[in-house]
């Protein structure tokens, strides 16, 4: 019996893989979510404090990343869909972001001299677009591989569970790393030009762990039987081709071939005009639109409410443009460590919510799952809007329930993702591609309106990104759970 009829007669409760190789595929995605973390958490924070650009120019940074990235993902989907294997561009992608992800920090682009101001503009640009249309390569290809290694439902929500858990202990790890990094030999409150080779040193480090686990994730999938799992996928969508043309003319066998291979243009043309397609992609946005805004603005947060005003200015140049005036001073007991253990709380929780929440989801539905999410992470946003003076103790709190909630959201929205994929393996780059299109363009587009509308004097609105945080992500926790 083949492997494809045995694949229907499995049950779809069942698991056709083994512990060790499902953990082998969660380590594929790794050196992206290591990278990630550091993309969303901190680049803000670098460009603004050790680069010294202004909160327009980082924003707009950030933009041009996320809007790379939103239209590379229909492009890779395409391209992966159409030519090769999932896995060969999955190495192509991470040998870009091998190459681009260390030179955003590890280099210095400001020019000697004033009037080459725009060098800096070109270099960073330039490494952000490679990195992004890299980082998107490897986050379709990746997330198109669960249908090609799963035979059952069962499958294809491990694979995607045990994804989303690599990928809060991967944050884990960033938050640990940077921890590590901004406690050694420093007394400082806050980070300034000098603190450069330690974003250095994080991406260094966070290259040479991504590096090792995306060559145990291909060593891994080889001997999953992964080639003899994706043509059984490739197998089982296509239509029936034996059609006893023995016995036909050759006017007939050549309606039949063209017929065959204008089917799948047809499920295609299905498939986009599918409102599934459509609701999977809303929940997914939102889902990810609060664990990216958390991500980008929790750190930010954290460094506005460790400070107030003064009444000495401090000014800031790049590049020969005056950056807008800031009045700052540390709260006592602040430290830039706090940058990283409060979203390495938040992470932790987020892993233990992602691997207890998964038996239980299974009992109530994801439907029901989606909405407890939802519920959790909108008591987060309240807790941040509604408590004005927020202790430490009341700090980490918000972290668990923000980590929890936006696991829960996240691991579902991955899951029903798959099931629309289901056996449409072929069309696996398209379907991912499209439900995370939205979510990039719009989050890039967030970040420089939100920078660009930040206030000259901090003194004039010293809680905004403290509303920015509960706003951005209490509207998409609300819009998903009301879908």
């Amino acid at each position: 019996m083949s492997e494809a009829s045995t694949s229907l007669l499995r049950p779809q409760s069942s698991s056709s893989l083994n512990f060790l190789q499902r953990l082998g595929y969660g380590f594929g995605h790794v050196y992206n979510d290591l990278c990630a973390a550091v993309w969303f958490s901190y680049v803000l924070l670098y460009l603004q404090k050790v680069r010294l650009l202004p909160p327009i120019e980082a924003g707009a940074l950030v933009m041009l990343g996320q809007i790379s990235d939103a239209v590379a993902t229909p492009v890779v989907g395409w391209i992966t869909d159409k030519w090769s294997t999932k896995q060969k561009w999955h190495m192509f992608g991470t040998l870009l972001i091998f190459v681009s992800f260390p030179l955003m920090f590890s280099v210095d682009p400001t020019p000697a001299d004033p009037a080459q101001w725009w060098w800096s503009a070109v270099y960073y640009g330039a490494i952000v677009m490679v990195f992004q249309f890299a980082w998107a390569m490897v986050q379709i290809t990746h997330l198109s591989i669960i249908p090609e290694l799963s035979l059952t439902a069962k499958d294809r929500h491990d694979l995607s569970s045990i994804r989303y858990s690599a990928s809060i202990c991967s944050n884990i790890f960033v938050y640990i790393v940077a921890w590590i990094m901004f406690k050694q030999h420093t007394t400082a409150n806050s980070l300034t030009q000098a603190d450069g080779y330690r974003f250095r040193d994080i991406s260094l480090i966070l290259t040479l762990v991504g590096m090792t686990m995306t060559s145990m994730f291909h060593f891994s999938i080889t001997f999953s039987g992964y080639a003899k799992r994706r043509l059984r996928s490739v197998e089982s969508v296509e239509p029936q081709q034996t059609f006893h043309t023995t016995q036909v003319d050759s006017d007939t066998e050549d309606l039949i071939s063209s017929t065959v291979e204008s089917q799948p243009k047809l499920a295609l043309r299905n498939l986009i005009r599918s409102p599934r397609l459509y609701q999977v992609s809303f929940l997914y946005v939102c889902a990810r639109l609060f664990m990216t805004s958390a991500l980008v603005y929790f750190p930010l947060w954290l460094d506005e409410r460790a400070t107030k005003p003064t009444d000495q200015p401090h000014r800031t140049l790049f590049n020969s443009v005056i950056l807008s005036p800031m009045y700052m001073m540390r709260l006592e007991g602040e430290n830039i460590q706090h940058l990283a253990i409060v979203p390495l709380v938040s992470f932790f929780a987020s892993f233990v919510s992602s691997v207890t929440f998964k038996n239980f989801g299974r009992f109530i539905g994801s439907e029901a799952s989606y909405l407890v999410g939802s519920g959790i992470s909108i008591v987060g946003c309240v807790l941040i809007q509604t408590i004005s003076d927020i202790s430490l103790y009341q700090l980490y709190i918000i972290a668990v329930v923000f980590g929890a909630g936006s696991a829960i959201t996240m691991v579902v929205s991955l899951s029903l993702t798959a099931d629309l994929v289901g056996n449409n393996t072929q069309y696996g780059g398209f379907i991912y591609s499209t439900v995370t299109f939205a979510d990039k363009l719009i989050t890039g587009i967030i970040v420089v309106v939100v920078e660009s509308s930040k206030c000259q004097h901090q003194s004039d609105c010293p809680h905004y990104y403290r509303y920015v945080l509960a706003g951005l992500c209490g509207i998409s926790a609300i819009l998903g759970y009301l879908y």
